[in-house]
């Protein structure tokens, strides 16, 4: 692409500050436009959504040096018994309901860390994390706090949108 191009945003796109360190007036306008975007878009951009880009640097380095690991290595980590709720997830072990293909991709699925006195502890897969790259564990965890976050953000604006309380 040409630098001297501009390129025009043509998705409906929110500006998470606003929502969350603005005035009424502000979070009025994001809730709007949330709302707009979802009801006839399906979706939107998010900008200024909190997710600090160096830890975003060091998750995917982690991952790099995980997938960079031997076949047998990575599925040591393969967790089939909890249909791979957590873990790694090897190329074309992932088929969609409605086709008869895998996917050609392998990917790692972690979640929140639930602390064993929390009542959904039971109800969720704990994470697997690899021995070989130390820097994994931290650099995945601090990623999902920073995503669950902006999620959560946009969540109360879109129970705002909808009528509810915030933390519905």
């Amino acid at each position: 692409m040409r630098e001297d191009v501009e390129v025009k945003q043509t998705i409906p796109t929110i500006d998470l500050d606003q929502f969350r360190f603005g005035d009424r007036t502000q979070q009025s306008q994001v809730v709007a436009c949330l709302g707009h975007a979802l009801e006839d878009y399906g979706f939107l951009a998010i900008e200024n959504h909190g997710v600090n880009t160096d830890v975003v640097r060091l998750a995917y380095g982690a991952m790099r040096a995980f997938f960079a690991l031997p076949e047998k290595t990575k599925a040591q980590y393969e967790r089939r018994e909890i249909g791979r709720q957590r873990g790694y997830t090897p190329f074309g072990k992932e088929r969609a309901k409605n086709r008869r293909t895998a996917d050609i991709k392998e990917f790692w699925h972690s979640g929140p860390e639930i602390n064993p006195s929390d009542p959904v502890f039971d109800r969720l897969p704990t994470n697997v994390w690899p021995r070989e790259i130390p820097s994994f564990r931290p650099a995945i965890i601090n990623l999902w706090s920073e995503l669950a976050a902006c999620g959560n953000a946009v969540l109360k604006a879109l129970a705002r949108h909808l009528g509810a309380e915030e933390e519905f």
